[in-house]
């Protein structure tokens, strides 16, 4: 939650007034999830818990805007 509240506000230069308003509700659409397991597959490491997320969760599609996680074609 944390993460998305900083990249909202860097990369896309929201206040903290959008935040407010915007994150309450979003959250109370979103469930917590706490991965089982833990992964070491990813370039940058920082990346990992994203993906033991998604697992966790059975996750169908992974929405992102890091040019790392598009497949090269």
């Amino acid at each position: 939650m944390e993460e998305v509240s900083a990249v909202l506000g860097a990369k896309f230069n929201w206040t903290k007034g959008d935040l407010d308003l915007f994150l309450p509700p979003l959250w109370n659409r979103c469930r917590t999830i706490e991965p089982a397991a833990q992964l070491e597959v990813c370039a940058d490491p920082d990346d990992n818990h994203v993906l033991e997320c998604a697992v966790a969760a059975e996750a169908e599609f992974l929405i992102t805007g890091n040019a790392r996680h598009f497949p090269k074609v």
